[in-house]
């Protein structure tokens, strides 16, 4: 092997690449550590077709920096594929293909110089024999068909994406002594045998598709990696842990502790088999059971401790009917049902772990007192699910993207980060009297026909004051951001004694006339004459609207996730933008008006609004006000008094062109420092500094000096 190249030869790709995100700075996150896989077996690599199709027609959506990922190829007749450089003038930086995608008779990708990120994980490339990226590309660079990162990585090159006739570098060349194969590199590939040389030194997690793995051989001198003469992978983990990467087709695991402890992710995915057996020896398992599309039966080890849930676990497998507890006292499994006993040995049910059956309906044993992490999540058949009296707390993203549309809170006390995000079928969310706790982003995403807030709980509902008081956050309910991107289509307060109201599709303070929330699809809406203070105001609707300001409004803050129109005009009453004000906002351009005076911590970050200009009139700023906004210009009219006092006030992370008035003087007293100008504008590239004529002189960043 020292002196040959290592030949790659997949005989089919059926996809699935792992997310390869970020690849220059983030490309370890998932390298877990294990070797390089380098097969030799027969390859069904053909000549690329002549028919090269340039503009093949895509699918692709906008994301918060302006920029496109594609989503799905929607032309069956493509062989030949061109990621372009930009899109309707968006640059083109990621590709993430879902399962609509028509990719089979692809036999050849050159990828664009913007793209970073590349995700295969839903689709399939039968055919593809040739990988190539623009040489532009700042990030990716091809040899022997592999894809790799162009730069070093923690001092690896790392092998992104390979194809049916990769051919992977070994350790005489120079430059590739040290490689690392990110996780899914291979993991569309029908491998039927790999060999582990000596330069493959980290493995992802998983690196391809063992389904077809007959042969597994690893390079005696490599010092990460073993084969135990075993036609296996081991390894050992970030804890020095023994660990079993990559199995053979046959789904083998080592019965010996002596060599393997732990079974590294996904590792069984995709796997044919129908059962599978985990030896004594395992202890943990961690995300192992995703896209195993015969499986049946999983028998758990008598020693099995620990079980790691996301959202992936045991989904995907439309055969899965038993999960073999006999043997196991920290886990049992009844009527489709994985749970936790209230103690070891007990068998009384405690904790709903995991629920693998395909009914619309689910009606949970009385004994139940908590729905775990992803107990329920990605459950595409579930419509209905009662509970009993004692649960009382549903946990981390228990519901989260599920069909679930009816479940009654009535006993629950405690709602975790994310329960029921992504639900889009929610018919009525009843928040009642014995809710006590609320986390962030309870209904994040989440479609529902009505939200009922009980009285009792109205409590909870607590807004800062003014920009600065960071005890609660301007948009939410208590502690979290519990109405995130949701879409409400109703609401309902019930009970006595209400401190809040709603009318006109408007939710209101009572107390302080305050302004929470809009929602409805109105093109005209004129706020209610109470109001003085807007903290929370969650515009939804799906057409241009016109928004009417009857009298003198002290505050305006929270406009999260406006989808109305690219304009918004700050009418001339409003004095101070909360906290969060445009956070996340559509428009395009926000018109701040003669009278502002404060504005509060993160107003416009992560917005889409291109050009911002601050009135005389703002005597003072919170901070991080621009963070990953898309404001490409910012004009600063009271340049001789407002200070930026901290390193990070604007945070102008896209800000190529800044208009001054005043001097330079004026620019460094109100910047303190050149590290805190250049933290403050990473981007810049033009300084426009207004003289005492009133006419704007053009100064390079570089001119400046403290």
């Amino acid at each position: 092997m020292k002196n040959s190249k290592n030949i790659l030869s997949l005989l089919s790709l059926i996809t699935l690449f792992s997310t390869l995100s970020s690849c220059k700075n983030n490309v370890n996150n998932n390298v877990s550590s294990t070797s390089s896989v380098i097969s030799t077996i027969s390859s069904t690599s053909g000549s690329t077709s002549s028919e090269v199709v340039d503009t093949p027609l895509f699918k692709y959506v906008i994301n918060t920096n302006n920029e496109a990922t594609i989503t799905a190829i929607l032309d069956d007749s493509v062989t030949v594929l061109v990621i372009p450089d930009e899109i309707e003038g968006k640059k083109v930086t990621s590709i993430d293909l879902s399962e609509e995608s028509y990719s089979k008779n692809v036999k050849s990708i050159k990828f664009g110089q913007y793209i970073n990120n590349i995700s295969f994980y839903n689709v399939d490339f039968d055919n593809l024999v040739k990988l190539e990226v623009d040489e532009n590309n700042p990030y990716f660079i091809v040899k022997d068909n592999c894809i790799f990162s162009k730069e070093l990585v923690r001092g690896y090159k790392v092998l992104y994406l390979g194809c049916n006739s990769s051919i992977i570098p070994d350790e005489n060349v120079a430059g590739y002594e040290n490689v690392a194969l990110y996780t899914g590199a291979f993991y569309s590939t029908k491998l039927e045998s790999i060999h582990i040389s000596k330069n493959i030194t980290d493995l992802g997690s998983p690196v391809f598709d063992c389904s077809k793995l007959a042969k597994i051989t690893v390079a005696a001198d490599n010092e990460n990696f073993t084969d135990a003469g075993l036609n296996v992978v081991l390894g050992k983990n970030e804890n020095n842990k023994s660990i079993l990467y990559v199995t053979n087709k046959d789904a083998f695991v080592p019965n010996d502790s002596s060599i393997c402890t732990e079974i590294a992710r996904y590792v069984f995915s995709k796997l044919t088999i129908e059962s599978i057996t985990i030896p004594d020896n395992i202890n943990e398992i961690d995300f192992n059971f995703y896209n195993c599309p015969n499986l049946k039966t999983i028998k758990l080890s008598s020693a099995l401790q620990k079980i790691f849930f996301n959202s992936d676990t045991f989904k995907k497998c439309p055969q899965l009917s038993n999960i073999d507890t006999s043997n196991n006292t920290n886990y049992y499994f009844e009527n489709n049902i994985l749970y936790e006993p209230e103690s070891p040995s007990s068998k009384t049910k405690f904790v709903v772990l995991s629920y693998i059956g395909r009914e619309s309906t689910v009606t949970l044993d009385e004994k139940f007192v908590q729905i775990g992490t992803y107990a329920f999540a990605k459950n595409t058949t579930l419509k209905t699910v009662a509970l009993p009296a004692k649960l009382s707390l549903i946990v981390d993203y228990a519901f989260q993207d599920s069909a679930i549309e009816n479940i009654n809170l009535e006993n629950v006390s405690a709602l975790k980060t994310g329960s029921f995000a992504g639900c889009k079928n929610l018919k009525t969310v009843e928040l009642c009297s014995k809710l006590t706790t609320l986390n962030d982003g309870v209904l994040n995403g989440a479609v529902i026909e009505k939200l009922v807030i009980n009285q009792a709980m109205q409590s909870l509902i607590n807004l800062r004051n003014q920009p600065g008081d960071s005890t609660i956050d301007s948009y939410s309910i208590g502690n979290s951001t519990f109405f995130t991107n949701c879409y409400i289509k109703d609401i309902e307060l019930k009970g006595e004694g209400n401190t809040y109201v709603f009318k006109n599709n408007q939710l209101l303070s009572v107390s302080n006339s305050r302004l929470l929330f809009i929602i409805g699809d109105d093109n005209n809406i004129t706020i209610e004459s109470t109001v003085n203070f807007i903290v929370n105001l969650k515009l939804y609707s799906t057409v241009d609207t016109t928004y009417n300001f009857p009298r003198e409004v002290l505050s305006f803050g929270g406009c999260k996730n406006i989808k109305v129109g690219k304009t918004f005009t700050l009418p001339e009453t409003v004095t101070m933008l909360c906290d969060k004000a445009f956070i996340a906002t559509e428009f395009e351009e926000i018109n701040l008006n003669n009278s502002l005076q404060l504005i509060g911590d993160r107003a416009f970050m992560a917005s889409k609004v291109k050009k911002l200009i601050f009135p005389e009139t703002v005597t003072k700023v919170g901070n991080y006000l621009l963070w990953n906004s898309m404001c490409e210009e910012l004009e600063i009219k009271n340049g001789k008094t407002l200070a930026f006092t901290t390193t990070y006030s604007l945070n102008a992370t896209n800000v190529k062109v800044l208009k001054y008035h005043g001097t330079k003087e004026d620019l460094k007293t109100a910047f303190t420092t050149k590290k805190s100008f250049e933290n403050n504008f990473p981007s810049i590239q033009t300084i426009y500094l207004k003289n005492e004529s009133g006419e704007f002189v053009s100064v390079a960043p570089s001119e400046l000096t403290w």
